[in-house]
């Protein structure tokens, strides 16, 4: 009888419907994982996790809550380990006990090399922190590459606007750079340097007096914080759209064709996966391809 019981709840817990499309976790398997986690500058947390298991349902909704809010800067990510097909990548990762999380960090990336362009392999530890959403993603955004350099009042004129690059520059009054700016500037990796100012009453007036000297039209004493410049072919374009993820990927992709993100070619396959789309695969001959569903402000 309880063998019938346990039965019967793995059925009505199954894989299919433990996170769904509706969700923001994205689902791996032993067939995607490397492409998800490995093929991308962002970091991952990734639960590894059993249908039945107790702790795993109570984990569920935080999970689900951290991969809502941490969408535009982590990968937030689930693997089935009691799935026959997952079974030995879990046991890869030495996997003993249900829920456990996984943060995957990726090793640097250099987009001025023309072949391996991410020096090793990613860095991957065990949470042990808490498990609620608060937690989970503060450990994850913890774990996120920085590619937004700082930028002062000392080093300014060697700085800003001596590059061939097109500069994206973050004015802001903070003293570190948010999750959301990393997140865009690993986004635009390939093409755009990105930098913050810690902007204040003791710091504008180098940053007007650099501006004016970029581009002589331009009035730097105008810039407030927070705002977002793009330097370009000596002009500065100041964005003037709302401060999410997406305007301001719309404004960069006018200067730049992103790696990662939501205009992104990769960001169309995660969400393909996220939404429980299969890609089309291309067509064998006699046959035809097909298209199947599975079912910080800064």
């Amino acid at each position: 009888m309880k063998l019938l019981s346990l039965a019967l709840l793995v059925s009505l817990v199954s894989a299919d419907t433990f996170y769904t499309a509706k969700d923001d976790v994205i689902q791996l398997n032993a067939y995607n994982f490397k492409d998800v986690v490995f093929n991308s500058n962002y970091s991952s947390v990734v639960e590894f996790y059993a249908p039945w298991c107790g702790h795993c349902q109570n984990l569920k909704n935080p999970f689900k809550k951290a991969a809502a809010v941490s969408k535009d800067y982590l990968q937030v990510a689930a693997i089935d380990c009691d799935a026959a097909e997952n079974k030995k990548l879990c046991s890869d990762y030495h996997i003993q006990g249900f829920p456990t999380i996984m943060v995957f960090r990726p090793p640097k990336f250099d987009p001025t090399s023309s072949t391996n362009r991410r020096s090793g392999a990613h860095a991957n530890e065990v949470y042990s922190g808490a498990r609620d959403t608060k937690s989970i993603v503060e450990f994850g955004v913890s774990r996120i590459k920085n590619y937004v350099k700082r930028v002062s009042p000392n080093n300014i004129n060697q700085t800003l606007g001596n590059s061939e690059k097109t500069q994206l520059l973050l004015v802001t009054g903070k003293t570190k750079p948010s999750a959301l700016i990393k997140s865009i500037a690993l986004d635009f990796l390939n093409d755009i340097e990105s930098f913050f100012y810690p902007f204040n009453n003791k710091t504008k007036k180098a940053l007007a007096t650099r501006l004016e000297e970029y581009q002589q039209s331009f009035t730097g004493e105008s810039i407030t914080s927070p705002s977002i410049l793009v330097l370009h072919e000596n002009e500065i374009h100041l964005f003037d759209g709302k401060l999410d993820k997406l305007s301001i990927s719309k404004f960069l992709a006018e200067f730049s064709i992103p790696l990662e993100g939501p205009l992104s070619k990769r960001g169309k396959f995660l969400e393909h996966i996220r939404r429980g789309i299969k890609p089309a695969r291309k067509a064998k001959k006699g046959k035809t391809g097909k298209q199947t569903k599975n079912h910080d402000e800064l």
